[in-house]
Formats: C-alpha cells, structure tokens, sequence
C-alpha cells in the first residue's frame, strides 16, 4: 500500500469570496489574510509540494503540481463542523483519505472555518484552481449537507458519497441533477438523524438518479471498529466504480 503523503495547498481566490480561515488548529498568518488565501490539505501518493498562488504565474505552478498530465482521479473531502483536524490530527479517521489515496485517487480537502464562509462555492472554486475534470465528492456531517449542494450543482461531480450528512434544504430547488449517491450513517447517531440519508436517498431517485444507503446498528455519529472499516472499503469501491479509467 503507498504511503499517502499530505502538504497544505494555498489557492488564492477573489477577495470577495475571501475569509479569515483556520488552517491546521491555527489561524491564518497576516500574509495569507492579506492575500485573500484558502488552504487545503492534500494527500496523494507521490509527495507534493506546499505552494503559494498569490499571481498568475505562481498559480501556472501549483496547477502543474495538483492538476497536470498523470493527475490521479480527484476526490474532494468535505469536513464538517469540527473542522480539518478529524482527519489531520486524529489517526483513525485518516484512514479515509488514505484509503482513497491508496486506492489510486488524490483528495483535496478546502478548509472552512468560520460559519460565514460559503463552503460550496469555496469547494467549486478549489476545482476550478485545481483545473479537475470529473471528480467524487465525500461529506462528513455538515459537510455530507455541503456535498450534496456541490454535487447537485456542478457537473464535473460524477459520484458522491455521504458520511452521517443529509441533502441541502436551502439548495434542493436549484439542484436538477444527482450523481449516483452512496449514503452511510449509524443507527444511532443523535447528532444527524439516519432518516436524513433516507430522504437524501429519495431525493437522489426522484432526479432519476442511483442512490444506495447503509445503516450501521449501534453506531453513533462518527463511526468506531469495524464500520469505519468497512465504510471506508464501500466509499473506495463506490468511486472506483464511478471514476475509473478517469485521468483527472
């Protein structure tokens, strides 16, 4: 199995689509505030470089690195309210991100940090910075809800996968299509009900589309033991299937 390596990418976006965003478990340095930075983590096999977009020639850089010939199949990771550090800081759940990696996929996870940031947007604008072509999007919690407005809305997102999430009320009514859909939640969870990957699910099918939900006895909001084994093992297998033979 590769070792799934990770470096932060800094995208620079317009400043109106800018906020002050947490990278890591610490604020933004000046520099980056002042430039109108995002971060994101990115894992992929090979180990990437750390770089900064501030112009257009940098950016001709970063896009060689994150999106040039030879590029892995892209998956976007989309955190929830907790914040990056599930999966930076917390060794059980980066399984999911190296799964993938190790499975032939380079994931980009944006960071959103702050409740005024507007996730779906920053997540369509770091795959157009990225230059991906089709790409799976995978959504923990709050972001499985995020996910499913990114995957409704933008045409590139050819399979997505909710972890404990839900569909986007606010955006249903400007969402005309759905990728194939895999939902995973925990019998349990008190956090997000499982009947919200219920009526995800209902969504997906009335836009007559795939959509498959699996239910894990006992399990709460976060897997634990083997279901964090074998939801991982269903998401890998799920975007293969939707991804493969793609280049970027």
């Amino acid at each position: 199995m590769p070792t799934a390596a990770r470096a932060t990418l800094t995208l620079s976006y317009p400043r109106a689509m800018s906020s002050s965003v947490g990278m890591m478990s610490s604020q933004p340095d000046a520099q980056s505030r002042m430039n109108g930075f995002r971060r994101c983590a990115y894992w992929r096999s090979s180990r990437p470089k750390t770089i900064a977009a501030p112009n257009a020639a940098a950016r001709r850089g970063l896009i060689e690195t994150a999106g040039g010939p030879g590029t892995p199949p892209t998956v976007l990771l989309l955190h929830g309210a907790g914040g990056p550090g599930f999966f930076l800081d917390r060794p059980e759940y980066r399984r999911y991100p190296e799964a993938l990696v190790a499975a032939g996929f380079r994931v980009v996870m944006p960071y959103f940090a702050e409740s005024h940031d507007v996730p779906a947007r920053t997540a369509r604008r770091t795959l157009d910075a990225l230059r991906a072509g089709r790409v799976g999007v995978v959504g923990f919690s709050q972001g499985g809800f995020i996910g499913s407005c990114v995957a409704g809305t933008d045409e590139r997102v050819v399979a997505f996968v909710s972890f404990y999430g839900g569909l986007d009320e606010g955006c249903a009514e400007r969402i005309t299509r759905m990728p194939p859909t895999l939902a995973l939640h925990g019998q349990a969870d008190q956090l997000v009900p499982p009947d919200r990957s219920d009526t995800l699910a209902k969504f997906v099918r009335a836009k007559r589309s795939l959509a498959a939900v699996k239910l894990y006895p006992g399990q709460e909001h976060g897997f634990r033991g083997d279901a964090l084994d074998d939801s991982a093992r269903l998401a890998v297998e799920f975007l293969t299937e939707h991804l493969a033979g793609d280049g970027r």
